[in-house]
């Protein structure tokens, strides 16, 4: 579960890693993720995750940052299998 009580998200099953540093929402589902291999794979992650946010006004959960996307979860869900996983599967 979230650290924070006012995160307004459900934890996805396949892509939660405890050992991840950025939590990425989309269609009201939770993605702790690991930012460098985003970035290192994504150059719109990248630039997203370059821009340094202040800290007393980022949203946070679980202590990391909280990047609230526009994207459908299904279509995140594809990039990161490929990212994590090699493929869609």
């Amino acid at each position: 579960m979230p650290g924070n009580a006012n995160a307004n998200f459900r934890i996805s099953n396949d892509f939660w890693f405890d050992d991840g540093n950025v939590i990425l929402v989309a269609s009201r589902i939770g993605y702790r993720l690991h930012g460098g291999i985003l970035a290192r794979h994504s150059p719109v992650f990248q630039d997203m995750l370059s821009f340094p946010q202040p800290e007393y006004s980022a949203e946070k959960a679980d202590g990391c940052p909280v990047v609230q996307l526009t994207e459908d979860a299904e279509d995140l869900e594809i990039v990161l299998r490929i990212l994590y996983d090699g493929g869609v599967g």
